[in-house]
């Protein structure tokens, strides 16, 4: 049993004095050895025992009486009395000897706050466990956990190898897609290491990739990803043992079965039919997951590839004043924490809790029953990041929020009268998949929703929540048992799409051809109107209602029955599985198409929008939108994929970071959507930016090109300034005729309307928000309709931000959307002044930027900021 695996099961048991002495190394404290505590006379049996020490710490426990009243401003008090006593001290308040409150001081430089951790006896807390070690062991990181840097040698040598890939790769004719397949092949492969480090690959093969590679190349060239990855992928993952071709075993060996990995048979491996992969192209990627292997155990892969992901992602969809980096840990961590507290202490006070101050303080005072109900309600949250990128945001909401669960399951267990739902409760804590994954599993088949843009970003998404589920298990079947991610990370523009759809008008449908109105030009042309008549008939004969309804059926049935494979009428499970699945792949699909049209009836018929653009001679060209320049823009529906969440009023959580910048074309864009027609014409991306007015006057292609691009942001803009979903943040003030249009801004108005009523938002923006005047009117909407929990601004001055320019600053931004009826503000203006919000806004700006090492200490304390009556324009 290694140390980790030592500290997890002493922490399971209280027994604290051993985890300190025998486990961590620490000296014993000498018999009887006491502190002094302030208020004890206010507590009987309040008393303070030194257990061990080092030179520099001193791990103390207090036995908390019956009666648990240690406010937060008591437990201040104690630990700054017990540190004038001892060095470095490490609380542990014990309440009844089943729960526990962990206490100690982060300090950096001149700053420090102080941290607490909830632990419950017999809770499964592996990651309390990484993080105590981490904490008691100099020298180490105190979350425990590896991460690369995301600016470094392990970037460079996936960039590496996503261009070998995607330059080895033949037949796919275009070059946007070879790199979209090389990423694809890319994912696959890294989702292949944590099982091949496990030991699940051919009897224990740990390097089953790397021996398949040598073994195929001593049997001819360019052979590896023809006869080994597509058998493995497509045959050896995707079907159970007994159901694989005879050949298969002695080929692959002995793997195990994976229904829900990103193994399936992807949308270019069917557009394209003969792939074909040079051997050579593999080289890079196996010579960086063999590092990989060697100095990242599977259980913290999802975490240490996290911030070098976030980056990467960030750079290949960067525009024009967007920021590119990795969110630093400490901003990552708050927005995280505080937003799920402030959802869990709301959610508590919903059920009947009585009111906490802390999540600590509801933690350690919830009843069985009361630890029930509240768990049932939490593994439901909606919670959405509408620009997941990468996915870390998510990820981090997702272990956090199983964190708080696991602490319930433990209360729930810990009893007589009540019972562990039955999702849990079978079995623990000896269940299929471990107590914290069975949570997180159970969370990700709710409503939990990433969308974004980006293919490339989806794919890594759904990567890094794979790599971190099949880090937690304990052995290869529980693979079976994972959640299909590719429902709850999807692709699609989140500020496009319906939010809802009138099911009543699907009955509708005008075909015949009508003006759709007079332009200041001269008329346009004719077209076939397309209302919100019944467009799904023509393929289904069945209403918008019950296309809504199979999808919820089969969604439901596809997560639970049919993931314990059983047969029905001698038809195997994982057969039930895969047609289900194609069944709610083709509705999406029809509806997507569906949808579109109706969207483009929006555009065209009710906001009267026309493409627009310039001809080579400097003439305006106007023409009536296609069904092609609405999928252009990758829709995403909200009121068909998210119908079941919105019919309950909406997210209970959104988070995230909105991409930055103006909604505007740009060099770099043109060049990334025309890749392969910069391709054939031999023209570099730098070449283009030093010549663009030359080159686009000579060459006709380049210039419709360019036309073609510049067109679709002329359409799309008119869309955000007429459409009634973007009355604030496209609006300009009352001195500006128009504004440039910026896609945070656009996203946090979005993001408020998918919040429920009392939902919590949260949002890394530009600071810029807060003081330009044409975010104006922004700023005064988003204090009408929601409570400002809190601003907080930081600028890089000290490089607190890390590797990104010392002029860049962020805004922290936490709210809470106000109900019907319900006055978001708690003052009220006298007349001739303005009502100054009641939540804090602090700035942190030049020589008060914090550092690095400040910034962890300074948001964990954030909470408790002054209000500074910060004035809302």
């Amino acid at each position: 049993m290694n140390t980790l695996e030592q500290v997890q099961a002493r922490l399971e048991r209280f027994e604290f004095d051993a985890l300190f002495v025998e486990t961590l190394g620490w000296a014993a404290a000498s018999q009887g050895a006491q502190v002094a505590l302030p208020g004890a006379e206010a507590f009987s049996g309040l008393g303070c025992r030194v257990m061990a020490h080092t030179a520099t710490q001193t791990a103390l426990e207090v036995i908390v009486p019956d009666v648990w009243r240690l406010t937060r401003a008591l437990r201040q008090q104690i630990f700054a009395a017990v540190a004038q006593q001892v060095p470095g001290p490490l609380l542990i308040f014990v309440h009844l000897g089943t729960r526990s409150l962990w206490l100690w001081s982060e300090t950096a430089g001149q700053a420090s706050c102080l941290c607490s951790q909830v632990y419950i006896k017999a809770q499964p807390g592996q990651s309390w466990a990484k993080r105590l070690v981490g904490l008691c062991q100099p020298g180490r990181d105190g979350s425990g956990e590896l991460v690369l840097a995301p600016d470094g040698p392990a970037e460079q040598a996936l960039r590496a190898s996503l261009e070998s890939l995607a330059e080895g790769i033949g037949g796919i004719s275009l070059r946007s897609d070879r790199k979209h397949y090389a990423l694809v092949v890319f994912c696959r492969l890294l989702a292949t290491l944590p099982l091949q480090q496990a030991g699940w690959l051919d009897q224990g093969d740990e390097w089953y990739l790397h021996n398949r590679f040598g073994q195929s190349q001593q049997q001819g060239a360019d052979r590896f990803f023809r006869e080994v990855l597509q058998p493995l992928w497509f045959q050896g993952f995707a079907l159970p043992p007994q159901e694989r071709l005879p050949h298969l075993p002695a080929l692959l060996g002995e793997v195990p079965f994976l229904p829900t990995g990103p193994f399936h048979l992807h949308l270019l491996e069917q557009q394209y039919g003969q792939i074909e992969i040079a051997d050579q192209a593999f080289e890079p990627v196996l010579e960086w997951l063999g590092d990989l292997a060697t100095s990242v155990p599977p259980s913290q892969l999802a975490g240490a590839l996290a911030p070098l992901l976030e980056r990467f992602v960030n750079q290949l969809t960067a525009r024009p004043g967007d920021l590119v980096w990795a969110t630093p840990a400490p901003i990552l961590a708050a927005l995280c924490d505080r937003t799920l507290e402030a959802a869990v202490l709301r959610q508590a006070s919903a059920g009947g809790a009585a009111a906490s101050p802390s999540m600590e303080d509801l933690l350690m005072a919830l009843e069985g029953a009361q630890a029930q109900q509240l768990l049932n309600h939490l593994v439901t949250l909606a919670i959405l990041d509408p620009a997941c990128g990468s996915g870390r945001y998510l990820l981090m909401v997702l272990q956090r929020l199983a964190g708080i669960c696991e602490i319930l399951a433990a209360i729930v267990r810990a009893a007589p009268a009540e019972h562990l739902p039955a999702w849990l409760g079978k079995g623990w804590p000896n269940l299929p998949l471990a107590p914290t994954l069975a949570i997180e599993c159970q969370i990700l088949n709710g409503s939990f929703y990433g969308v974004d843009l980006s293919a490339a970003a989806v794919e890594l998404a759904r990567l890094q929540f794979f790599l971190h589920l099949v880090g937690q298990l304990p052995q290869p079947h529980g693979l079976s048992k994972l959640p299909d991610l590719s429902l709850n990370l999807l692709r699609g523009n989140s500020l496009v799409g319906l939010i809802k759809v009138d099911s009543e008008r699907f009955d509708q449908i005008q075909d015949k051809a009508q003006t759709v109105g007079e332009d200041p030009e001269g008329p346009v042309e004719t077209a076939p109107v397309a209302l919100q008549g019944n467009l799904l008939q023509p393929l289904l004969a069945e209403d918008y209602r019950s296309i809504l309804a199979e999808r919820q059926i089969r969604l439901e049935h596809y997560r639970s029955q049919t993931h314990l494979f059983s047969e029905v009428d001698g038809i195997p499970g994982y057969v039930q599985a895969e047609f289900l699945r194609d069944r709610i792949l083709e509705l999406n699909r029809t509806a997507q198409t569906r949808l579109n049209q109706l969207l483009l009836s929006e555009f065209s018929q009710q906001l009267g929008i026309r493409y627009r653009q310039v001809d080579r001679q400097g003439r305006q060209q106007r023409r009536l939108l296609g069904a092609a320049d609405i999928a252009a823009l990758s829709p995403f529906h909200w009121g068909f994929y998210g119908h079941q969440v919105l019919s309950r009023g909406g997210f209970d959580v959104v988070i995230c970071q909105p991409p930055w910048g103006a909604l505007q074309g740009s060099p770099e864009g043109f060049f990334t959507a025309f890749e392969d027609l910069f391709e054939r014409k031999g023209i570099t991306l730098e070449a283009f930016c030093h010549h663009r007015k030359q080159l686009l006057t000579i060459d006709s292609d380049l210039a419709t090109a360019w036309r073609d691009y510049s067109g679709q942001f002329t359409y799309l803009s008119d869309y955000f300034r007429r459409a009634l979903g973007y009355q604030v943040s496209a609006q300009p003030p009352p001195t500006q005729a128009q504004m440039r249009l910026y896609k945070a801004r656009l996203l946090l108005e979005r993001a408020q309307q998918l919040l429920r009523p009392g939902g919590i938002g949260a949002f890394l923006l530009p600071a810029d928000l807060w003081h330009q005047d044409n975010a104006e009117r922004l700023r005064a909407w988003l204090h009408a309709e929601n409570h400002i929990l809190a601003v907080v601004e930081l600028s890089n001055h000290q490089g607190g931000l890390g590797p990104v320019p010392t002029r860049t600053a962020v805004s922290l931004l936490w709210l809470e959307k106000t109900g019907p009826g319900e006055d978001a503000s708690e003052t009220t203006p006298t007349e001739g002044h303005e009502a100054a919000p009641t939540y804090s806004h602090s700035v942190y700006q030049g020589q008060d930027a914090p550092t690095a090492e400040v910034l962890s200490c300074l948001l964990q304390s954030s909470i408790d900021l002054p209000k500074e009556g910060f004035k809302a324009s």
